[in-house]
């Protein structure tokens, strides 16, 4: 069986592999990351290298495994969907509050948040 790099690409859901990746995981060298394990290392950078404070950084820290949970897996997320939930709220706090903290702007930082992070698409997807 012969697969090109583009096969390769749709199979292990890594459109920036390159054919060196995939031999170096068939060889167990290096591993392909997971989608989760890529899309938490962007979302890792994005948020220490963006000009939030100390507290708005410890808030995104919190929330990062909701939402890096429902963008590997093609859910829909937002500030209002995170909040939704008892136990975020709980461990985060209410969304008025947060919100407060990010001067009113949560709704656009989560947007922006998910647009960048959302997985690449493969071909023939929309």
């Amino acid at each position: 069986i012969y697969m090109d790099e583009g096969q390769l690409q749709q199979v292990y859901n890594y459109p920036a592999g390159s054919i060196w990746d995939f031999f170096l995981h068939a060889l167990q060298i290096r591993s392909i990351p997971s989608p989760e394990a890529r899309i938490q290392k962007a979302y890792d950078s994005y948020i220490s290298s963006a000009t939030f404070s100390n507290e708005q950084v410890g808030i995104l820290r919190k929330i990062k495994d909701v939402f890096v949970s429902n963008v590997a897996s093609h859910r829909g997320i937002d500030s209002r969907s995170i909040f939704s939930n008892p136990i975020y709220e709980r461990v985060i706090g209410s969304y008025d509050e947060v919100n407060r903290r990010f001067e009113g702007k949560l709704d656009e930082v989560v947007e922006e948040m998910r647009q960048n992070f959302q997985p690449a698409t493969r071909a023939g997807d929309s």
